[in-house]
């Protein structure tokens, strides 16, 4: 099938009011009906047992919903909402039509494409809960089409603490998102995620990781996901030696002797911190005192723990 955006081949004499769309319920040929590149909300499709089933059932009744579509001035209909499983459905069972309901063509410009992704956001949300991972990547689109958080959270009656939520997922190293998407880490923990972050781009896998070790563990009392929410840094702090491997390079934990040799110093530093050390006793080891953590705090370099008294 060739791929268009729901923007293309529009004219503005075809042009409907975004907010109230003249829609038409029609029978269209499947050739006629084209999908847009990354349009959907919904970023795959599962080939399971509930969509082989739902392929089996489309070959022998035909699609009882009908998609929603987007006439264009060629004469074909961009796919609005229904690509995932309806429309994949229909061309695994071979059929030659499908039912649609036309939205006409509008002026192809941000404010349609908004309504259009808004659309195709809300059935999708109420016919199969969307994974928080889909439902960031398209607030994040809808904020690409001019659309405010504000904006977002009104036209799919929802809060602005939930787009935001949402948003600061795309904040997360890539190798996390998966995991977001099928739930392993929850929403409440995004925000602590999102915070390590800023700080690190290591520093949310390395949490992740203490925080499912320790709930796969025997610990009588295991760290949770409401433990990390409320003091992120804690987590990455404490108990390194037990969850899985050291802090990433150039991050420290200001509660413990820190190496010489684990810093990144010129040799003209390096001699003068290990003569420092050896006047201390402290033989090859850095104690970060008070008064440091303090002038680091002030240059933004020193993050407190919520519950600890050392940080990294």
């Amino acid at each position: 099938m060739p791929e268009q955006t729901p923007s293309t081949a529009t004219t503005p004499s075809t042009a409907a009011t975004p907010s109230a769309p003249r829609t038409q319920l029609r029978t269209l040929p499947l050739s006629k009906i084209v999908v847009a590149e990354g349009f959907n909300p919904r970023q795959q499709i599962t080939p399971d047992a509930e969509y082989e089933t739902l392929v089996a059932t489309v070959r022998e009744r035909g699609i009882l919903q009908p998609i929603r579509v987007r006439e264009t001035a060629t004469g074909d209909f961009v796919v609005v909402a229904g690509h995932r499983r309806r429309y994949a459905a229909a061309i695994d069972a071979a059929l030659m039509e499908l039912p649609c309901v036309v939205v006409p063509a509008g002026a192809g410009d941000e404010a349609e494409q908004a309504e259009l992704r808004v659309d195709a956001l809300i059935e999708n949300d109420v016919r199969v809960d969307l994974s928080p991972l889909d439902r960031a990547v398209a607030y994040a689109q809808l904020r690409r089409d001019g659309l405010t958080v504000r904006g977002i959270a009104q036209r799919l009656s929802t809060t602005q603490a939930r787009v935001k939520e949402h948003l600061q997922v795309l904040e997360l190293p890539e190798e996390l998102h998966a995991m977001v998407a099928d739930r392993s880490i929850p929403l409440h923990a995004i925000r602590g995620l999102a915070q390590l972050a800023k700080l690190h781009p290591e520093l949310p896998a390395l949490a992740v990781r203490r925080v499912l070790a320790s709930l796969a563990g025997d610990e009588r009392e295991p760290l949770r996901w409401v433990d990390f929410a409320a003091d992120p840094i804690a987590v990455c702090a404490d108990g390194f030696d037990h969850y899985g491997g050291e802090l990433p390079a150039g991050v420290y934990d200001a509660g413990r002797p820190v190496e010489l040799a684990e810093l990144p110093l010129d040799e003209k530093a390096t001699k003068a911190l290990a003569a420092l050390a050896k006047l201390e006793l402290h033989y090859g080891m850095l104690r970060i005192d008070s008064g440091v953590r303090e002038q680091a705090e002030k240059l933004g370099a020193l993050h407190r723990s919520a519950r600890l008294s050392r940080s990294p």
